[in-house]
């Protein structure tokens, strides 16, 4: 079987889900369903979410779980990923295009996750 190149890196699956406004009811209240954006998408999950604190400055770090893709996939903050080695699904908080130094292309996307209650 040939493996595409963007997906060597990628062992994980993930569901990638978007809610949309749909209407208003009968008082004008928001209506809303969740669509599912793209099944099956390769990606590289790190559920480390790790904090800690700098000796020299004291300062507190926290680096919350983050999923890496291919630079093609539909994502946008506040949509929810339901990876398959995660026993909770997350929601985007923030995207980080990651270029190659050389050329100035898109070479993957990092999206930083916080678990859904």
């Amino acid at each position: 079987m040939t493996r595409h190149r963007h997906t060597l890196n990628r062992p994980h699956r993930a569901v990638i889900k978007r809610r949309s406004q749909t209407g208003t009811n009968e008082i004008g209240e928001p209506l809303y369903e969740t669509q599912v954006v793209a099944e099956d998408v390769p990606c590289s999950f790190k559920s480390e979410s790790t904090e800690f604190i700098r000796e020299d400055s004291g300062e507190e770090v926290q680096r919350p779980a983050s999923a890496r893709f291919a630079p093609d996939v539909d994502l946008r903050e506040g949509d929810t990923v339901e990876i398959d080695a995660a026993p909770t699904a997350f929601e985007v908080r923030g995207i980080e295009e990651n270029r190659m130094p050389r050329f100035g292309t898109v070479a993957s996307i990092r999206a930083t996750l916080n678990p859904v209650d």
